[in-house]
């Protein structure tokens, strides 16, 4: 029931585990096209994949951190809900100022 005293803040366990489930899934695409784009056929190392290809999975699993308890889950649902906005709003002002040019000289 929704607003019930007794009941957990957060999604329900199932739907936490459905979206992690999709981070997973996710991720492991990433490397699946990663793989087929820029790495040797047979080579053990995926190559291609940046940290930046994986930032918007953060806030997918802060959806899903409320429901599992665990010490400093506070601060880490924190960061994984602020880096992705952090990061983009530091390329934004990187890009105003003219740091980070986008066409050749």
């Amino acid at each position: 029931m929704l607003g019930h005293k007794d009941e957990a803040p957060g999604p329900a366990p199932l739907d936490a585990v459905v979206v992690l489930c999709a981070a997973i899934a996710t991720i492991f695409v990433i490397f699946i096209f990663q793989y087929l784009t820029w790495t040797l056929v047979g080579n053990a190392v995926v190559l291609g994949v940046q940290g930046r290809y994986l930032l918007p999975m953060l806030p997918l699993t802060a959806l899903a951190l409320p429901r599992f308890r665990f010490p400093g889950g506070d601060v880490w649902r924190t960061a994984c809900g602020l880096v992705p906005a952090v990061a983009s709003a530091a390329g934004l002002v990187a890009r105003l100022s003219g740091s980070i040019a986008l066409t050749s000289k």
